[in-house]
């Protein structure tokens, strides 16, 4: 997850886990990503995915969460947090019973794999 200010490319291409990310030259001015009232960005499972967030304010508000943790036998994914001013993390879901605002990155009860 990117967020480019003005013109720019980005590019997304294929990996074993999914997809990647990558800017030209002139996307290297990041705008703020925002995630609330329980928004959820989750790479767990088998193996678990990657995840790498890059913007200039990265903030998670009301019980929203970004997630890669490993569930299987295989190697857990990466979470990556880029922000060239600020993380905010704040809060719980409006219900209080859900868990609160974080990044997770988690092996799983019975998982045999490894968390990198």
């Amino acid at each position: 997850m990117g967020s480019v200010a003005g013109e720019g490319l980005v590019g997304l291409t294929p990996t074993n886990k999914g997809f990647s990310l990558s800017y030209n030259s002139g996307s290297q001015n990041f705008r703020n990503i925002k995630l609330s009232q329980q928004a959820v960005v989750d790479a767990s499972g088998e193996g678990g995915g990657d995840i790498q967030i890059q913007g200039r304010r990265i903030s998670l508000f009301s019980g929203s969460q970004i997630e890669a943790s490993t569930l299987g036998t295989q190697a857990g994914g990466t979470l990556l947090v880029n922000a060239s001013e600020s993380v905010e993390l704040s809060g719980t879901s409006l219900l209080n019973e859900d868990p609160p605002t974080g990044l997770f990155a988690s092996a799983d009860l019975d998982s045999t794999g490894e968390l990198f």
